[in-house]
């Protein structure tokens, strides 16, 4: 599993159909801005606090605001751990016989009681 470290992007590439796996870490109660581009194809982005639930796939959390190849969502943290799935969905290439899709993720930290500078621009 990766790790999901806050202002450092990960590029990444995911066979269709199937999921890359991240943890965070939130030290204590804050907002996280998470962001994934993709360079061809679709993705998903999911999340849940506890494990078991990201190995059987029943997330709690969803990124759900999307424009063109870029996908954005502001979620609220309690201390803790948090696992998210990027899934492939729809993948524009291959890498010989598998096709997959190549993304970007990143993740921002901010204090809960602030507003993130992304939620001027996008409303759910």
């Amino acid at each position: 599993m990766n790790v999901l470290v806050p202002d450092l992007p990960i590029m990444n590439s995911v066979p269709l159909g199937q999921s890359d796996r991240y943890e965070y870490f939130a030290e204590r109660e804050c907002k996280i801005f998470i962001e994934a581009y993709t360079c061809g194809g679709k993705i998903l982005v999911h999340g849940t606090p506890n494990q078991a639930n990201l190995i059987n796939e029943n997330y709690e959390m969803t990124l759900n605001h999307e424009a063109n190849s870029h996908l954005v969502g502001t979620l609220t943290l309690k201390p803790g751990t948090y696992y998210f799935a990027v899934k492939s969905i729809f993948a524009s290439h291959s890498s010989g016989d598998i096709a997959e899709t190549t993304y970007i993720i990143k993740v921002q930290e901010f204090p809960a009681n602030e507003a993130v500078p992304y939620e001027f621009f996008f409303q759910p």
